[in-house]
């Protein structure tokens, strides 16, 4: 089964230098298969194909066995975990960029916020690899046996470790 992704090509350039990156390490990650660029009536349109990952989704998995929950918990921590042992790659691409900066009032209630934050941070910590929006959805699992495999890698990065735990959370 196939599975075939339509971002931007920027992103779906990013995408699959990340999971070439992490499948490396030999870290469960989808196979990517090809990327194709398609002439359509009024356009062009760029898919990033991966072959499928057997299994269900972590959180349909957690939903339909109460039972095995802590587990399920468990295994989804120990996942998270291996991924920020893994070697930090040189040269792949950050996340995308920040979001456009407010203007007027709100500007500067937001620059002052800012500032203090700035301010309070505290000293970075080592930067891992981060997933950016690894979530029990974003996990595909086939059986008691596999930790699972992430899918949906573009907001991938480097960072902290807590920024990752923190998209994670929220």
């Amino acid at each position: 089964e196939r599975v075939a992704r339509t971002p931007s090509p920027a992103t779906l350039e990013r995408e699959r230098a990340w999971v070439e990156a992490v499948r490396a390490e030999a870290f469960p990650a989808p196979e990517a298969v090809a990327i194709v660029h398609e002439e359509r009536g009024g356009g062009a349109g760029d898919m990033l194909v991966f072959r499928r990952p057997p299994g269900t989704n972590l959180a349909e998995r957690m939903i339909g066995d109460m039972g095995s929950l802590p587990r399920l918990l468990a295994d989804f921590g120990r996942l998270h975990a291996a991924l920020h042992a893994l070697p930090v790659p040189a040269g792949l691409p950050a996340a995308s960029p920040e979001p456009p900066a407010p203007e007027g009032e709100a500007a500067s209630a937001v620059s002052r916020q800012r500032a203090w934050l700035d301010g309070e941070r505290p000293p970075a910590g080592r930067a891992v690899v981060c997933h950016g929006d690894l979530t029990p959805v974003h996990v595909l699992r086939d059986g008691d046996g596999s930790p699972g495999v992430p899918v949906n890698w573009t907001a991938a990065t480097v960072a902290e470790p807590e920024y990752d735990v923190a998209a994670t959370t929220v």
